[in-house]
């Protein structure tokens, strides 16, 4: 299988890394899982790890495709739920975590590809820390196969925005979000906490209100190390992308106070910005002093922007800056409220 090339690639000999469980849960995921998971079995780890998928009540050939993969890994333990117990993925994904073998569980979805053979690897290099406990990765959206519209071009500004924001609080030491799609945590932080009993009647929120429950400046870590990106597939279209962010930000009013106050100053300041500049230049009061100051900020946040985007290797997209930061001033002030403080009756 061939891999793209791959710069600053994690130490291939590592030799005091923990062992490690990679857990994805998979319902319907035949086609993904054929796709993607010689990729994760592929990796390349001086220590052990093992797969686990869990089929979660699929009615497609999820099982059989396991089962053959299965016949030539001996790392790869499958577990089957046959009857869905409760909506979303919580219930499989603590049945994974329970029978893994390792304490540090590193998580991804069926339809995610690994940048390189050194995913784990590289994530794992920050677990050697004693204080760390979660470790956020980064998982850009694929564009294999797709021309570039607007709507894609769109949506990979706003997953790098998200990442970059995630990524600014972990620096800071204010880390209050991790994606499933390629997190790491230690299965000691998850059961001191009782898993998911804490947020177990909401149906999302298996990634991002754990980690808001229990990271801290201390125990979590940020990992940029282009080997371990983990791509995913954009949605096919607006109603799509729509829905996804409805179940991801419908989680929002659980988080932490302190997190839900400034994540929602981030989002206001930004609306405003553009909210009363726009109608002071409407207006045409105070028109050459509303120039200033948007041409000051962007001034500010274009090169900040396009360097954190090249550490993404996004560069590309912080070139149109300046309209994907207005388009993102319009979400957060038209659909992002309701989501946010809609009711959480999202089914997966």
């Amino acid at each position: 299988m061939a891999w793209p090339p791959v710069k600053n690639e994690p130490d291939k000999n590592a030799q005091k890394l923990p062992g490690v469980s990679i857990i994805i849960c998979a319902r319907n995921e035949a086609k993904n899982l054929r796709n993607n998971l010689p990729k994760i079995i592929q990796q390349q780890y001086p220590t052990d790890f093992e797969i686990i998928v869990v089929d979660d009540a699929s009615s497609d050939e999820t099982i059989q495709v396991l089962e053959v993969l299965k016949q030539t890994c001996t790392t790869l333990k499958v577990l089957q739920i046959k009857e869905k117990k409760r909506p979303g993925k919580k219930y499989a994904l603590e049945q994974g975590i329970r029978s893994a073998r390792y304490d540090w569980l590193l998580l991804t979805d069926a339809d995610c590809s690994p940048a390189s053979p050194f995913w784990v690897n590289g994530m794992m290099q920050h677990s050697t820390n004693p204080a760390t406990e979660i470790i956020v990765g980064y998982a850009p959206l694929k564009v294999a196969g797709r021309g570039q519209s607007n709507l894609l071009f769109f949506l990979q500004y706003e997953a790098a925005y998200t990442a970059l924001q995630c990524g600014a609080f972990i620096v800071a030491g204010i880390p209050y979000m991790g994606v499933g799609r390629n997190l790491a945590w230690n299965k000691t932080i998850f059961e001191k906490n009782k898993g998911f009993s804490a947020h177990e009647h909401v149906v999302s929120g298996d990634d991002d209100l754990f980690v808001n429950s229990v990271a801290n400046r201390e125990n979590t870590q940020l990992c940029l190390l282009p080997g371990t990106f983990m791509a995913s597939p954009a949605p096919a279209d607006w109603q799509a992308w729509l829905r996804q962010k409805r179940r991801h930000l419908s989680v929002g009013n659980l988080y932490r106070p302190v997190h839900r106050i400034l994540l929602g100053g981030t989002a206001l300041t930004h609306t405003l910005h553009y909210g009363l500049g726009a109608i002071l230049l409407i207006w045409g009061h105070y028109f050459f002093l509303t120039l200033i100051c948007y041409f000051l900020r962007m001034i500010v946040v274009w090169p900040i922007s396009l360097r954190v985007f090249a550490r993404l290797k996004e560069e590309r997209l912080a070139l149109l800056l300046p309209f994907w930061d207005g388009l993102l001033a319009v979400w957060y002030g038209t659909f992002a409220p309701f989501f946010i403080w809609g009711k959480n009756n999202i089914r997966w």
